[in-house]
């Protein structure tokens, strides 16, 4: 097993979609109601995530780690401070597939 971080890409939209799902289905069923959790799309959060990366905004930053065997298996976002002019940073999103929590 070999894991490489790596900034993310285009193509990676769909696998950081699934891990997206994945976990929000993972983490909160039991807390938010079924139909949230079943109505979620991969496809739409792949939309969302192929608009991003291929925007290149240099102060947003996206890594994925990436499993010789698994593909990708996490990944995380962040940038400056979204509320605030300051020059601090702001970790937006870290999701790990629940396999590969803990």
């Amino acid at each position: 097993m070999t894991i490489q971080v790596r900034p993310a890409k285009p193509e990676d939209a769909a696998a950081i979609a699934g891990i997206f799902v994945e976990t929000w289905r993972d983490t909160y069923a039991g807390m938010l109601p079924d139909r949230v959790l079943v109505n979620m799309s991969t496809e739409a959060q792949a939309g969302y995530w192929q608009r991003l990366l291929s925007a290149k905004r240099p102060e947003e930053l996206v890594r994925v780690v990436e499993d010789t065997k698994a593909g990708l298996v996490a990944f995380g976002s962040g940038g400056p401070l979204r509320r605030s002019r300051s020059k601090e940073g702001e970790v937006y999103t870290l999701y790990a597939r629940p396999a590969w929590q803990g």
